[in-house]
């Protein structure tokens, strides 16, 4: 007879950060799942908004690029977007073509007057009206900004070049920036790098390494490993000693189990509860920000999920039914 106890709803997924820069995060994931995984990393890639250069006026250019070639640097400049829910969406805004709320306005006027090569720099870049209500570091302004505390070449040094001018070439422009996500295009992907890896289980059958290998053959199984993620303790036993730096590339595996016919004595596995994440920034937003923004998203998609779920049970008069739903889709239905 069936039993009529409902199945406990799974875990709910934690999140523990190991590591966080200015440019860069780690955390872990547990009592997660593949889809729950990757769909967050999408999101981070493909969702998170920023501002980026979306149109640009050229005034005067004597400098060897192509104006396209210089207004598509300029839209994948990172721009500083700790801001960015203040600004209405382009397609939202009640404004013609543009307004305050919606853009951002920059010029860029260099004329090189010095002997010689000059660069033209993101921090040549000047906002038309940034007001000063908005604290500095958080400014709407292309990244790295310019650092107080260090010397004017230190800053320079750190500029992303636009273009090199000669003596008497010129690059004059104005500049608009707007809201979007990376699916709209790159340039308002706010990141690097997303980068997942499962957590790995590695086993190792002692009496098969006592049985079928030497002390030389256990050497040559550790040092089979690209990342040394094993290594020999005092009484010459194979240990796992740095799991994390795993990458499944199944090398142990291969001398152990088939070279030395030890076949079963070390096995690599992935753990999919547990999912490891590397977020890398471009620098328009932080890394934590575009984490927690990125959750945020997904959290809107489920709300928006149950209440089309409430929609359909209104008009339908009864709720989906999950496994008649899976038992139709592995039918073919």
């Amino acid at each position: 007879m069936a039993s009529s106890s409902k199945k406990s709803p799974p875990p709910m997924p934690v999140i523990e950060v190991t590591l966080l820069t200015p440019e860069l995060i780690k955390f872990t994931m547990f009592n997660a799942n593949q889809a729950i995984a990757n769909a967050l990393r999408r999101i981070m890639i493909a969702e998170v908004p920023t501002l980026a250069i979306d149109t640009v006026t050229i005034e005067e250019n004597s400098s060897p690029l192509f104006d396209e070639f210089i207004a598509h640097r300029l839209g994948l400049l990172p721009i500083n977007s700790k801001e960015v829910d203040s600004y209405s969406d382009p397609k939202d805004c009640q404004c013609y073509s543009s307004c305050p709320n919606c853009t951002v306005k920059y010029t860029l006027d260099v004329i090189a007057e010095d002997h010689g090569v000059t660069d033209v720099t993101h921090l040549d870049i000047q906002p038309v009206d940034q007001g000063t209500s908005i604290p500095e570091s958080r400014r709407p302004l292309p990244v790295p900004l310019w650092d107080r505390s260090k010397t004017e070449e230190e800053n320079r040094r750190n500029g992303i070049v636009i273009a090199k001018l000669r003596r008497n070439q010129q690059l004059t422009m104005h500049m608009e920036a707007r809201k979007g996500v990376g699916k709209m295009h790159a340039k308002w992907n706010p990141t690097g790098t997303v980068a997942i890896r499962y957590e790995p289980v590695i086993t190792i059958d002692r009496a098969i390494e006592y049985e079928k290998l030497s002390v030389a053959q256990r050497k040559a199984v550790v040092r089979s490993c690209p990342k040394r993620v094993l290594d020999l303790d005092a009484a010459d036993r194979i240990q796992v000693v740095r799991k994390d730096l795993c990458d499944f590339c199944d090398e142990c595996v291969t001398r152990a189990n088939y070279d030395f016919q030890a076949k079963g004595m070390i096995t690599v596995k992935q753990r999919t509860d547990v999912v490891h994440f590397t977020v890398e920034s471009t620098g328009a937003r932080p890394p934590e920000d575009i984490v927690m923004a990125a959750i945020k998203v997904f959290k809107e998609k489920w709300i928006r999920l149950y209440e089309d779920l409430g929609k359909w049970e209104q008009e339908f008069g009864q709720p989906i039914d999950p496994a008649a739903a899976d038992e139709d889709e592995q039918m073919g239905g």
